[in-house]
C-alpha cells in the first residue's frame, strides 16, 4: 500500500524519546520538513540538533510514522527543520468503522460572525466525517460543527485532514469533498455518534447480499 506523506498544514505529532508533542508541518522542501514550534508549556521538549525523532500523523483510518533527524532550530520563535531519513510506514490501522450515512450538519469557520452553512454528511465514523463543503478549506483548518443525531445536537470542532483537489457540482454550486477529524468532542457526543455508526454498520452487514446506498436519517427517524 502506498504511504501518504505529511503535507503543508498537516497536523502531526513529534515523538522524541518517550514523549509525543502535537504540532504541524509548515512546509516541505525536498527531504526537509519545516515544523511549527511546540506549543506553550512544551517548548522545553524541543529536540536539539542532530537528535533523532519520529513524525507521526493521521490520514483516513491509518496512523503513519516517518523517521527524521533535527538539522536546525530557527529562533526566536522556534521552527524545527527535520531531515527525513527513511520512508513512512503504517504504524496503526485504526478500527473505527466508517459508514455512508446522511446526517444534517451545520458548519462554519471558527471565528465570531462567520457564515453558517448547512449540508449533509457523506460518511461518518466515531472520530471524523466527510462532507461537501461550500468553500475550499485547507489541512489544519478548524471548523465549528453541529450534527443532528437521534434528535439531539452534537457540537464538535472538526479539524480538516483532507480536501479534494477539484470541486464537484452540488445543486448547481461548487462543493469540495472535505474530511475532518473530531477534536474537543465530549464523551456523550462521541457515544451518540458511536451508537449510530454501529447501528448503521450492523444493518449493512445484515444486508450484505446486496450493497445499499447512503441511508438518510431524518428528524424523528432512528436506525
Amino acid at each position: 500500500m502506498r504511504v501518504v506523506e505529511p503535507v503543508r498544514n498537516q497536523p502531526v505529532w513529534l515523538k522524541s524519546g518517550e514523549r509525543s508533542s502535537p504540532t504541524r508541518v509548515l512546509r516541505r522542501v525536498k527531504s526537509t520538513l519545516y515544523v511549527q514550534a511546540l506549543r506553550e508549556g512544551e517548548r522545553h521538549l524541543t529536540p536539539g540538533l542532530g537528535q533523532e525523532v519520529e513524525v507521526r500523523w493521521l490520514d483516513g483510518n491509518n496512523f503513519y510514522a516517518m523517521p527524521g533527524v533535527v538539522e536546525e532550530v530557527l529562533d526566536p520563535i522556534p521552527v524545527i527543520l527535520l531531515r527525513i531519513t527513511g520512508s513512512g510506514a503504517v504504524l496503526e490501522r485504526r478500527g473505527a468503522p466508517r459508514v455512508k450515512v446522511l446526517i444534517p450538519v451545520e458548519y462554519s469557520m471558527a471565528r465570531p460572525g462567520a457564515e453558517i452553512y448547512t449540508t449533509t454528511t457523506l460518511d461518518l465514523s466515531w472520530d471524523g466525517l466527510r462532507f461537501p463543503a461550500a468553500f475550499r478549506g485547507w489541512i489544519g483548518l478548524e471548523l465549528k460543527m453541529e450534527l443532528r443525531i437521534e434528535g439531539e445536537i452534537v457540537a464538535v470542532t472538526g479539524r480538516v485532514v483532507r480536501v479534494a483537489p477539484q470541486p464537484d457540482e452540488l445543486r448547481g454550486r461548487e462543493a469540495w469533498e472535505t474530511a475532518v477529524q473530531f477534536v474537543n468532542l465530549l464523551p456523550a457526543g462521541r457515544m451518540r455518534i458511536r451508537r449510530l455508526v454501529e447501528r448503521v454498520a450492523a444493518a449493512r452487514e445484515a444486508q450484505a447480499v446486496r450493497p445499499a446506498g447512503p441511508q438518510k436519517v431524518g428528524a424523528g427517524q432512528s436506525l
